[in-house]
């Protein structure tokens, strides 16, 4: 199950949107990669506009309507070495950082828990002769 920080981090970070036209618009918003493909008799398209962000994608749509041209979106999963990280497959990054750090803080409590029955000479003494107990019937 995906929180929606899981969903603004894959949108953000992750998704990619190239939106491919037949010709160049005047106006193209700051951040948008512009790629120019080469000509083949197969392609539709010559120009490639690469998005990192919803709000440049909407700017751009929101244009190449207005001006009436002809225009196609694709949403591409950027692959890149901190994916795994960040936004794991089928799984909530929320959820496993919480889980760590639930268990870094149990960890530590339990730490200071045994550092302090250590420190405390009336639980040793409890505590050795339980033991000295426990070895005498055996």
């Amino acid at each position: 199950m995906l929180t929606k920080i899981d969903h603004w981090i894959r949108e953000n970070l992750i998704l990619k949107t190239h939106i491919y036209t037949m010709r160049m618009p005047e106006e193209v918003p700051a951040g948008v990669q512009v790629q120019e493909l080469p000509e083949s008799p197969t392609r539709r398209y010559r120009f490639r506009f690469i998005c990192n962000s919803p709000k440049k994608t909407d700017q751009l749509v929101e244009f190449l309507r207005a001006k009436g041209m002809l225009f196609t979106t694709q949403v591409v999963e950027e692959s890149s070495w901190y994916q795994p990280l960040i936004a794991p497959k089928g799984k909530s990054i929320v959820f496993v950082l919480f889980w760590l750090i639930s268990m870094v803080l149990g960890a530590f409590g339990l730490f200071r828990l045994v550092i302090s029955l250590k420190n405390n000479p009336e639980f040793m003494k409890n505590f050795q002769e339980a033991v000295d107990l426990f070895l005498e019937k055996s």
